[in-house]
């Protein structure tokens, strides 16, 4: 099988290097900042509730993909076969592919939230052509990325057949016991990602893989076993269902406004988001630590929060935006 899927990878590349501009582009389109960057336009100046089902999707669509990730313990081709070109480079494992599957819930929660068939059509178009840049890219087998899009669409279809029922958990409960439900949530999805990495105390990272990933990519390392995504996973949980919740108890934000006011809201608020990950990132400490992992936690919390609280409060402050009832 996977003589057959390299043979398709050199096909594909041998296409020529001048794709290659177009599919890092494609493949941009599928990574965490570009997810950041849609999530936090449609809440500050589109739909927040289409917002933070996207954000849902997003968080949820990236746990499952560091889950399986760590459960097949599968390499990239580039790291195995010496013939596949590294037109970019990856250090996590590669089953499923992280950018098929997110992508798949993501752009699909947006398709299906927006309701608009050129739209729906133009993002189907979207997620098949991230998909085929990561094969391109030499980061993916071909089976990788297939097996990314059905899982992706199994989870959209549980998000979309679950809305309802979300919705009424949120408005039936009292708002402090869903802020509190939300931070057990996140210190059990912590505990969960902890105890599956316990599987890798006594594995060894192959050499073989490493030295081919070093020949393929020589500016690049591979840590398929890095745990600092579990905490901004769990921060970003958090923070970001918590900001809702409140907001919503405090009436919420209309989304409406002239184009100059969504304008200055987006850069607002981008201006914040880079504050605060670049800013709290000058102080973290150089080396890993229990000490580090909690700011990075925090980190990521005060990130979330700033998008589904902090910066719509401030937008209704200071006439960027309305309340939808007294605050």
């Amino acid at each position: 099988m996977q003589t057959y899927e390299i043979s398709i990878i050199i096909w594909l590349q041998g296409i020529g290097s001048w794709l290659r501009d177009a599919m890092l582009f494609l493949s941009f389109l599928g990574t965490q900042n570009a997810y950041f960057l849609l999530m936090s336009w449609l809440y500050w100046c589109l739909d927040c509730e289409l917002g933070i089902q996207v954000g849902i999707g997003l968080l949820l669509s990236n746990g499952i993909t560091t889950g399986l990730k760590w459960t097949f313990k599968l390499p990239r081709p580039y790291w195995v076969y010496s013939e596949i070109q590294a037109f970019s480079s990856e250090s996590s494992f590669g089953l499923p592919s992280g950018h098929a599957l997110i992508s798949t819930t993501v752009w699909g929660k947006l398709a299906a939230g927006i309701k608009k068939k050129w739209l729906t059509t133009l993002l189907c178009i979207l997620v098949f052509g991230i998909g085929i840049s990561r094969i391109y890219l030499g980061v993916h087998f071909p089976s990788d990325v297939i097996v990314g899009w059905v899982i992706g669409l199994m989870l959209l279809f549980l998000l979309i057949k679950s809305e309802k029922t979300i919705n009424d958990w949120l408005i039936a409960n009292h708002v402090w016991r869903k802020i509190f439900l939300v931070f057990i949530s996140s210190i059990v999805i912590t505990i969960f990602f902890l105890l599956l990495h316990q599987q890798f105390i006594n594995w060894q990272l192959p050499e073989q893989w490493v030295t081919n990933a070093k020949n393929a990519a020589p500016n690049s390392e591979i840590n398929p076993i890095e745990i600092k995504g579990i905490f901004i996973l769990a921060g970003s949980w958090f923070g970001m269902l918590a900001g809702w919740i409140w907001l919503q108890k405090l009436g919420g934000m209309l989304n409406k406004g002239k184009l100059w006011q969504l304008i200055l809201r987006f850069i607002i608020g981008m201006s914040g988001i880079v504050l605060l990950v670049y800013g709290i990132s000058s102080i973290l400490p150089e080396t890993q630590s229990n000490l580090s992992y909690l700011i990075i936690y925090l980190q990521y919390l005060l990130v979330s929060l700033w998008i589904s609280l902090l910066a719509p409060l401030l937008f209704i402050k200071i006439g960027l935006s309305e309340k939808r009832s007294n605050i």
